[in-house]
């Protein structure tokens, strides 16, 4: 092996090692690997290089054991193992619920929020930066809120919304919608 891996690369980020062999004897060398996490993929060039090339994800962090194998036609093999290390990436909350866009004047307007973040040990707070005066919004502690009030006649029309839910470290996702009120 002439080339030297990439140990690291961070969650969600493309990591590519540009893998090159010799061989005295001038042979053409197959590039296999033996243990690959499954992120990765494996490409060989058939001209004694390969492409290790893959996406970690957030079940890939921490360290990744690879072996990669060269091959020539005499059975000669050659061996280069390494540990990739995937380091944590903040990602963004995701909102999974859809919310309710029509209300009629004097009736209830409900909206069970529901998020989730992949930092699984994130506490994801949600709150308001726009909200009609009908609405209430109350964050449960558990990823969860709800949105709940009684349109009156003065909320006729459309009313715009925007939900807000913020990560332990910061990172911030919006849910912006309108809720139409009908007479």
């Amino acid at each position: 092996f002439t080339s030297t891996p990439v140990l690291t690369v961070n969650e969600d980020s493309v990591y590519t090692y540009n893998i090159s062999v010799t061989d005295e004897d001038n042979q053409i060398n197959e590039i296999i690997s033996s243990t690959l996490p499954n992120f990765l993929n494996l490409t060989d060039n058939k001209n004694n290089t390969a492409t290790l090339t893959g996406t970690p994800l957030q079940a890939n962090l921490g360290d990744n054991q690879v072996v990669i194998v060269a091959k020539d036609s005499s059975n000669g093999i050659s061996n280069q193992s390494f540990v990739i290390s995937v380091s944590n990436v903040n990602d963004l909350p995701v909102f999974t619920s859809t919310p309710v866009l029509t209300v009629n004047e004097d009736s209830v307007y409900t909206y069970n929020i529901t998020v989730t973040d992949e930092d699984l040990s994130d506490n994801v707070i949600i709150s308001s930066s726009t909200l009609p005066s009908f609405l209430t919004l109350t964050d449960n502690g558990d990823n969860t809120a709800i949105l709940t009030g009684i349109p009156l006649q003065s909320d006729l029309g459309d009313n715009l919304v925007i939900i807000t839910a913020t990560d332990s470290f910061g990172g911030i996702t919006n849910q912006s919608f309108i809720i139409n009120v009908s007479n």
